[in-house]
């Protein structure tokens, strides 16, 4: 609740830059939010600042503009609804509020940790639009900030815990209160920056602002369990879905931020992105204006004397304390209204809407406005009341947008006040009272309508056949809730019903998603069905398929039943949100060669786009020297490649910053390259780029590296190679005991390295250090150091476990190579003669005639090596 003009805090649910409270008395002592040398003019003085009088809520109605066709509606006050800052319905309509009593209650934040915070359940018995009856569900709670509806009961958010709260006897009072996670920050003192949100999404995870975790919540056998995952960091207070699972958030000090990509795929590799100067995986702004329009007079905000915050007639001129994001999911409003955007302004008391659209990959969106008599423009709704602080918006079951107001005089939290601000609570007596809170919704008038709006989706949620019709209502939160409750059954037998939703020529777009999502829920979904979505007419439903595709990383055969539909329909072009879909669900099969052709056609058509490039290197991760071995080895063809640069340029700091090992092993592919080949200053360049991070320092080298020494530099590339050469450090042992490489044994190894690249990185890693669950470190291993002849026998036949490295015991089986044709004798000692002279080994080469007679000596053997046979030295 806390919104600091001049700082990014949340903008989500109730907490908003602006006026509020000055942490101190009177007397001129500076408060928390105060900067030193910062002078803060007392602007307010020079405007006459209309008075702040509480309003009955009927008289908040009337203090209220809202856009022509729409009028608004109270359907909660207090005493039902005390400081109301998060809300959720259940299946029966009822309405869930969390209550952030605590919050606030003096100037200087008395009793904030106090066990005062509340879960209440609100009904409308009487079926006026008015929730009348209010049942207490839970109390003694500090600063309680989220909550959702799960199968049994609610998720309900209380950093430092995540409750699971049950009503056993259905008298509406949580008997069972089970803590199924660590939630947010451990001070309960922290009110601003932690974890809020617990939205379910299409995916079927639980997703949260501030925070990089997402949940998935089971009931097994009447007992909680709740599995997270790691995901982006997401804005502070505020998060929405569209009808695609694609989320929305924000800053106080920014409205909207999306992810128009598909970033909980793109996450697959953590050195992909920014941090290797490629476009963000997640977080996009959409609305690049901070203007806001308010009607009437803004200064009690907290950084009211910079010059950005306040207009001349001391109007709130830009955005501080936007909190909470609603996308319109519904026909309620007519079509145009569809897929609109909605962001509350505490500090400027108002709703601002927005329209969006996707374009090229990315969103663009604007402000709606509308006239005004006085001011010239004015936001979608807005208030002259200066205690109307709304504080998040939501899609109700009635396809209507709900605002929370948490009806007040202070909402900047105490932590963050400035002198400024408090001035203005103590002087216009803003502190008080506190314990109200109202809950509007808003409505447009039927006659402004094309079509009629559906019917309540609340009675098809009660049994199972309902609950298969609303996958396809109108209505998203209809939808949302339909998908839960379905996926929560587990109940197989509704498979053959969603097979059918998904197939049907009648059914909507977003019904055959939705029940798409069921299917992976419940874990019956087949290839067929997948096909079926991959093979789609309507792009949005074949995007959702390459997810699903993509999610699973599918490497058996009947999973690739569903390959043919990963290729491009010839007579359709492709937008490029399309296009990478596609490749990210190609780029899975990273075995597959079939699929790397498929995917080395799109690098080479569009590779010059860097989100083309992001969604490419995001699925490489454990392959990407293998694939660097490929873009640079001698017979790849360069022609019409416009984004080779930057793609090896990306590829090879992602691969450095995921392993410093891979160094040595980079420098040895672009030995042989041509100073005048193009690929040679791409990798230079991002060898370089990643030396220059503080953080990053070079493995040690047996040798200096052949690919760094030679003296054909041009002008352009010399600098970068000294600079680099400068920051390698030889491993210090006696030169004269290293036997020097021969020609041979050099273009032996250098082949020996594409190997290792392409084959053995993937289960020892790029740099030999070994890869959990796969394979060993390399790294000093006697099995390769010692005797010759053991390593090539390994290679030969292969190697069973039990065996211990680095005091870990693995009991895996490598495969042998006896039989393959595409590793012959010189292969086998050139990737051996690699190996042994990498990473600080020293050894001696082996030559192709020693791999020749060892594979004579074992021609009788049949099964892999063990270690007991190993060291015993039988054949």
């Amino acid at each position: 609740m806390t919104f600091n003009t001049g700082q990014r805090l949340p903008g989500g649910w109730i907490w908003f830059s602006l006026l509020l409270l000055f942490s101190i008395s009177s007397t001129g002592e500076c408060q928390n939010g105060d900067r030193a040398g910062e002078v803060q003019q007392e602007n307010w003085r020079k405007w006459n600042v209309p008075e702040a009088p509480v309003l009955s809520p009927s008289e908040a109605l009337e203090a209220f503009q809202i856009a022509p066709g729409f009028s608004i509606q109270l359907v909660a006050s207090e005493p039902q609804v005390v400081d109301p800052v998060a809300i959720a319905w259940d299946e029966t309509g009822r309405l869930w509020v969390v209550e952030l009593r605590g919050y606030m209650r003096t100037v200087d934040g008395d009793g904030e940790t106090e066990a005062v915070g509340q879960v209440a359940v609100l009904e409308d018995l009487d079926g006026d639009g008015f929730y009348e009856t209010r049942h207490l569900f839970l109390d003694q709670l500090i600063n309680p900030r989220a909550i959702s509806i799960v199968e049994g009961g609610v998720l309900i958010g209380e950093p430092p815990h995540l409750w699971y709260c049950q009503d056993l006897d259905g008298d509406f009072r949580c008997d069972r209160r089970t803590e199924v996670s660590h939630y947010g920050t451990d001070d309960p003192d922290h009110v601003e920056h932690t974890d809020n949100g617990l939205l379910r999404t299409l995916d079927n995870w639980i997703y949260n602002a501030k925070s990089q975790r997402k949940f998935r919540f089971d009931l097994v056998e009447g007992k909680p369990v709740l599995s997270e995952s790691p995901t982006a960091f997401r804005g502070q207070w505020g998060l929405a879905q569209d009808d695609f699972g694609r989320l929305y958030y924000n800053h106080n000090s920014t409205w909207i931020l999306t992810d128009p990509l598909p970033t909980e795929l793109l996450l697959a590799n953590p050195w992909s992105g920014r941090a290797i100067g490629q476009p963000a995986r997640s977080g996009q702004t959409v609305i690049p204006d901070p203007s806001t329009y308010p009607i009437r007079i803004n200064p009690g905000i907290n950084r009211g004397y910079q010059k950005p915050m306040l207009r001349a007639d001391g109007r709130l001129q830009r955005n501080t304390a936007a909190s909470g994001v609603a996308i319109l999911r519904s026909d309620q409003w007519g079509a145009d209204w569809d897929g609109r955007a909605f962001v509350p302004e505490a500090a400027g008391n108002l709703v601002a809407a927005f329209e969006l659209q996707e374009n090229s990959g990315r969103f663009q969106g604007q402000q709606l406005l509308w006239p005004h008599s006085k001011y010239g423009q004015r936001a979608f709704l807005a208030s002259t009341d200066e205690r109307f602080r709304p504080v998040d918006a939501k899609l109700g079951p009635d396809g209507n947008l709900y605002i929370i107001d948490m009806y007040r005089g202070i909402i900047q939290h105490r932590q963050f006040v400035t002198s400024y601000l408090r001035k203005q609570i103590e002087e216009r007596k803003l502190a008080e009272p506190v314990g109200l809170g109202r809950i509007w919704k808003i409505v447009r008038h039927p006659g402004d309508l094309e079509g009629t709006p559906s019917l309540s989706g609340l009675p098809l949620l009660q049994d199972v056949s309902g609950q298969l019709k609303a996958l396809s209502h109108p209505v998203g939160w209809i939808r949302d809730t339909a998908q839960r409750l379905l996926v929560e059954s587990r109940s197989e037998n509704i498979a053959g019903d969603l097979r059918e939703i998904l197939n049907s020529g009648q059914t909507s777009t977003l019904g055959k998603i939705h029940a798409l999502r069921v299917l992976d829920g419940i874990g019956v979904l087949s290839p067929k069905d997948l096909s079926s979505a991959l093979s789609a007419s309507d792009r949005m439903l074949r995007r959702i398929g390459f997810q699903i595709f993509a999610e699973k990383m599918p490497h058996s055969d009947e999973w690739h039943q569903c390959r043919e539909f990963l290729k491009q329909a010839d007579d359709e072009p492709e937008e490029t949100l399309d296009v990478i879909h596609r490749l990210i669900a190609l780029a899975t099969l990273k075995d597959d060669e079939t699929a790397l052709s498929e995917v080395l056609a799109i690098l080479r058509k569009q590779g010059h786009s860097p989100q083309i490039r992001l969604a490419a290197i995001s699925q490489w991760d454990d392959y990407q020297i293998e694939r660097l071995s490929r873009f640079l080895a001698a017979d790849f063809q360069t022609d019409d490649f416009d984004g080779l640069e930057p793609l090896l340029n990306e590829l090879v700091r992602s691969a450095l910053l995921k392993d410093k090992h891979s160094f040595p092993l980079i420098l040895t592919l672009i030995e042989d390259l041509d100073t005048e080949d193009r690929r040679l200053p791409a990798v230079i360049a991002g060898i370089h780029f990643v030396m220059s991070q503080k953080r990053w320092k070079p493995p040690h080298l047996s040798e200096p590296p052949k690919a760094l020494i030679r003296n054909d530099f041009p002008i352009g590339l010399a600098k970068p190679v000294e600079m680099i050469l400068g920051q390698i450090e030889l491993a210090e042992t006696p030169a004269e005991t290293i036997q020097p490489w021969t020609e041979e044994e050099r273009r032996l190894a250098k082949s020996g390295a594409r190997a290792f690249a392409s084959s053995c990185s993937s289960c020892h890693g790029a740099g030999g250090q070994g890869l959990p669950g796969l394979g060993p470190s390399l790294i000093g291993s006697p099995w390769l150091l010692g005797d010759e002849k053991i390593p090539i026998k390994i290679i030969l036949d292969g190697l069973t476990g039990p065996i211990t490295v680095d005091g870990e015991e693995w009991d895996l089986t490598m495969p042998g190579h006896r039989e393959n044709p595409k590793l012959k004798d010189a292969d086998i000692a050139g990737l051996l003669t690699w190996i042994r002279r990498q990473w600080g080994h020293l050894e001696n080469p082996i030559s192709p005639e020693t791999v020749t007679k060892t594979r004579q000596e074992t021609a009788k053997r049949n099964t892999p090596w063990t270690d007991s046979i190993l060291r015993k030295g039988t054949q």
